[in-house]
């Protein structure tokens, strides 16, 4: 049977230093194989990892386009997490550096807005210059003429890792004045002993329409989302851009770990 996942919230410190917490820094090509656990940091944001260690497959650093930012530099990270040699979780990650903001970010659309999947969670005001989004839905993992050059460096990263056809996924989308951050958190249900889906997005057994006939899958999803919301509260209180904001200046930040048990179907 599928036991509920039970997340615990762990707040180890508040407006301490932010090197006694050891948060690891992502910021260039140098931290690629690099292992890391905890938390970490990426452009303007700090980002908290479920437990285990991950290792950080992809890097990428590219320059921002259209009228949302001048000169800023986009950095974005695979984080990628195996057990015996298996994929278990995947964590896609991006910010941006400096402050050369012309507006603010424009809406994720893809994560806030989404109707059709099996929850979300965001903001109302459309300010681009303050977004708190979240959702949960499924993503189809497979290449095709849209994926990007990140995405693909991870397809490769992962080919002997038994990667699933399709992962839930816990995604963000945050704004917080000059500063952006998207974080998707994937699971793998097939490590969890569920058949592999399909392919196609709507005709995926993880797709909304289709797990509510199994009371296995739904509580899978139940239990994903019940882990969404543990971050959820803890990106609304501050931490993603704690060196910026008010919960503390550039020495000092929220030091917080989520402790997940993970679904099993024992």
């Amino acid at each position: 049977m599928l036991h509920s996942l039970l997340v615990t919230l762990l707040f180890l410190g508040l407006a301490a230093p932010a090197s006694a917490q050891s948060i690891s820094v992502i910021d260039s090509e140098y931290s690629v194989g690099k292992q890391v656990s905890g938390a970490v940091r990426i452009g303007n944001a700090f980002v908290v990892l479920p437990p285990g260690s991950f290792t950080v497959a992809v890097f990428n650093e590219s320059e921002s386009t259209g009228s949302a930012a001048i000169h800023s530099k986009l950095h974005l990270a695979w984080l990628v997490q195996s057990v015996d040699g298996r994929l278990n979780r995947a964590i896609l990650i991006e910010s941006n550096t400096g402050n050369s903001l012309v507006g603010g970010w424009n809406r994720n659309k893809e994560i806030c807005d989404r109707k059709d999947i099996h929850h979300n969670d965001s903001d109302q005001n459309y300010s681009i210059k303050d977004t708190h989004c979240w959702s949960v839905n499924h993503y189809v993992l497979g290449r095709s003429s849209s994926t990007s050059k990140t995405t693909a460096a991870f397809y490769d990263y992962t080919k002997d890792m038994r990667r699933p056809v399709a992962a839930l996924v816990n995604a963000f989308y945050l704004v917080k004045g000059a500063s952006f951050l998207r974080a998707l958190y994937y699971l793998n249900p097939e490590i969890e002993g569920f058949d592999p889906a399909k392919q196609d997005w709507r005709t995926n057994d993880w797709h909304m329409d289709r797990i509510s006939g199994n009371s296995k899958r739904s509580a899978y999803v139940a239990s994903v989302k019940a882990e969404g919301e543990v971050l959820s509260k803890l990106y609304k209180s501050g931490f993603a851009f704690a060196g910026s904001s008010p919960v503390g200046d550039a020495g000092q930040m929220v030091a917080s770990a989520v402790q997940v048990n993970p679904p099993s179907r024992r």
